[in-house]
């Protein structure tokens, strides 16, 4: 009876207190903490910390302070494909007024709810691992080197990934490079298999139509994470045909030497020569590779003295390839212009009869064209008829045509037909003269 006594004394004495708040309530079995979260979240890894429990949604207080759970479990649910990638997960004050019906952190036992007006809500900044060193791959694989890949062809396709493995939130990858066109872009994430699990990949790939300007090209893929930054580099390797660059024509004084200057662009270098009018090769003279630009070379080729029968010739730059077991060439002309004197043609006598009708020619070649004056023997300036002729080699022959009608033996005497042109801002004058007789 006394024992039976004492029994309904405690308990009755138990329940005033806890009545009363004095003493802490049995903790309820763990297994009804069914779920946790992060609500009223101001991003996507930060919010209140929740548990569910007693058929409801309860707030953790920070009235402990102290690492309540193995918080990945509450942050690996916020980002898909994550497997124990968080490390740096911070706690903090939530704002909410004193209101705020909290329980104390524990997720070992769901505690009776209280209202506790000196706390504040718990928060939770999931924070992951910083990524790894980013890798670039094509179609797939690792480039032999980091700074290379393997040599491709001008009008492939290429497809170049940059890949990271973890980094929470998630990092941002960007890819810069010196050309534009032909290139597009796609971002995604994935995931792939380690010996501890499945950890999260992100990738960025690029998709590219190779142009010969790609060669050499420096791609560089950057990482960033808040203050973290991380690159990494490749230089393209394109091959492709040459293209030839030639001047449309080489204009040369006379008597002189001139260089055919023959532009090549082409990887690997190609095997260029220049042929002659009549299809001899010409030797080159210099080579030597652009200061910018490693696939261009440029060939120089020596020609003649010149002389006005080279005016109009054409000649041909080749450059000859073997890519991809198919051998091939391509070719540019220019054509030769030789600036030179006037050549004048002029009959040296006429000899007529009274009251006949005389024409004199003066036939003028040069380049560039003349200026043609008919003179008398006084130097008084003769209207005269111009008649063009074109000539085989491309240029116009001038005929300065002097006509008298019904002459007399007064019109007897010397005529004479000057020429003159101006080459490197000289003037240069060539005449004839010759002897009209009236009889």
């Amino acid at each position: 009876m006394q024992r039976m006594l004492l029994q309904k004394w405690c308990l009755a004495f138990l329940l005033v207190n806890v009545i009363r708040g004095h003493v802490t309530p049995m903790p309820i079995d763990h297994n009804q903490v069914t779920d946790v979260r992060l609500s009223d979240r101001t991003s996507l890894l930060t919010g209140k910390v929740q548990v569910y429990c007693r058929n409801a949604w309860h707030t953790l207080c920070d009235t402990v302070g102290l690492k309540p759970f193995d918080d990945n479990n509450v942050c690996e649910q916020y980002h898909e494909f994550l497997y124990k990638n968080f490390e740096n997960n911070k706690y903090g004050l939530g704002e909410g007024s004193n209101a705020d019906v909290c329980v104390k952190p524990s997720l070992e036992s769901c505690m009776e709810v209280e209202e506790l007006y000196s706390s504040k809500p718990m928060v939770l900044t999931c924070e992951g691992k910083p990524p790894q060193d980013p890798v670039i791959l094509i179609y797939g694989q690792f480039p032999e080197s980091q700074s290379t890949v393997p040599e491709m062809y001008e009008g492939d396709i290429m497809h170049m990934r940059c890949e990271v493995t973890g980094g929470i939130p998630k990092p941002t990858i960007t890819w810069s490079y010196p050309v534009t066109t032909g290139v597009s872009v796609n971002e995604t994430f994935g995931r792939k298999q380690e010996m501890e699990g499945w950890v999260v990949i992100f990738y960025q790939t690029i998709n590219i139509i190779l142009r010969s300007d790609h060669n050499q090209a420096k791609f560089t893929c950057t990482v960033s994470l808040r203050d973290d930054r991380m690159e990494t580099h490749v230089y393209l390797q394109v091959k492709f045909l040459p293209t030839i660059t030639v001047p449309v024509s080489v204009t040369v004084q006379e008597s002189t030497m001139t260089i055919i200057r023959c532009t090549v662009r082409s990887n690997p270098e190609s095997n260029t020569e220049l042929l002659g009018p009549d299809g001899n090769v010409i030797p080159i003279s210099d080579q030597h590779q652009d200061a910018t630009d490693q696939d261009m070379t440029f060939y120089d080729f020596t020609i003649g003295p010149v002389t006005p029968s080279d005016w109009g010739k054409t000649y041909t730059c080749r450059a000859t390839y073997h890519q991809r077991g198919v051998h091939g060439s391509r070719s540019s002309r220019t054509t030769l212009y030789v600036q030179y004197a006037p050549v004048i043609t002029l009959q040296t006598n006429y000899v007529v009869t009274d009251f006949s009708d005389v024409t004199m020619d003066c036939v003028v070649k040069s380049f560039p064209h003349s200026t043609i004056n008919w003179t008398n023997e006084n130097g008084v300036l003769l209207p005269y008829e111009t008649v063009m002729t074109p000539s085989a080699a491309g240029h116009s022959t001038i005929t300065a045509r002097l006509h008298f009608s019904q002459v007399r033996p007064k019109l007897s005497g010397n005529y004479v037909c000057t020429a003159h042109n101006i080459i490197n801002q000289l003037q240069i004058m060539k005449s004839a003269t010759t002897n009209l007789h009236v009889k």
